[in-house]
């Protein structure tokens, strides 16, 4: 992973992670309501300072899907 512990937006995630922006978001969308309902932490997300625009840190939200993922569902 190129972006080894830098500061992204939404699609250089995506392209980091080696996936489409729609696929990781519908996977981070299933997967925060997955969180929710099973009370685990959210997804990693990152301001500069209140109100400012989101980035992510691509080996948080890896880490964070596959934690994620290991759990069964109902």
């Amino acid at each position: 992973m190129e972006a080894k512990g830098k500061r992204l937006t939404k699609a250089k995630l995506a392209s980091a992670l080696g996936i489409s922006q729609a696929t990781l978001w519908r996977a981070i969308d299933a997967n925060t309501k997955k969180a929710k309902r099973l009370k685990l932490a959210k997804c990693p997300k990152h301001q500069l300072y209140p109100g400012g625009r989101k980035y992510y840190i691509a080996e948080e939200v890896q880490a964070w899907l596959d934690m994620i993922s290991n759990y069964e569902t109902k």
